[in-house]
């Protein structure tokens, strides 16, 4: 078991997806599994909780490089409009 105190590895590049097949599915740029979002038939979360989560976890990749640019641009001394304009298109994607 990996030791939970190590220094942490860098996460599958990105950029990540929806499996077509299975929409509670990510995968990353190399099509294999990064993560699956179960849900059980009846119980909580379900499959539409489960596609959302999905879709959330798929933007995480675009979510840390707009973060990591934005956040540049306001050390920077000012948020640029393209900066701004990209934050909000990733929060899009990601569906909020």
């Amino acid at each position: 078991m990996p030791d939970p105190l190590a220094a942490p590895k860098a996460p599958t590049p990105g950029p990540w997806r929806l499996d077509p097949d299975d929409p509670t599915a990510v995968l990353g740029p190399n099509g294999l599994y990064v993560a699956e979002c179960a849900f059980f038939f009846g119980a909580e979360p379900e499959e539409t909780e489960a596609c959302a989560n999905a879709r959330l976890i798929a933007a995480a990749p675009d979510l840390l490089a707009t973060l990591r640019g934005l956040v540049a641009a306001v050390e920077a001394g000012a948020v640029a409009a393209p900066a701004l304009a990209e934050a909000r298109a990733a929060l899009a994607r990601a569906g909020g």
